[in-house]
């Protein structure tokens, strides 16, 4: 019992480190291309922003950050 009790915790915490507000090394790949994004945003570099952007709703215009990520993008690039 005990060991089905720590693969469920573990299971709870690991998908806690990879939400779509996750940072860092534990990061998903697309939380890491939307925050990527939103540092340039967020520092002024509004090119770079557009660029990566764009590259983030090429790889993964169908999730659930992509409607966000086209707004932020559209609001820099204006």
């Amino acid at each position: 019992m005990r060991g089905a009790w720590l693969a469920v915790a573990s299971a709870l915490l690991a998908g806690c480190a990879t939400g779509p507000f996750a940072t860092g090394p534990l990061a998903s790949a697309s939380a890491q291309m939307l925050a990527k994004a939103d540092r340039f945003a967020a520092d002024g570099d509004y090119r770079s922003a557009v660029t990566a952007y764009d590259a983030y709703l090429a790889e993964y215009a169908n999730t659930s950050n992509a409607p966000r990520a086209r707004a932020s993008r559209d609001a820099v690039a204006s």
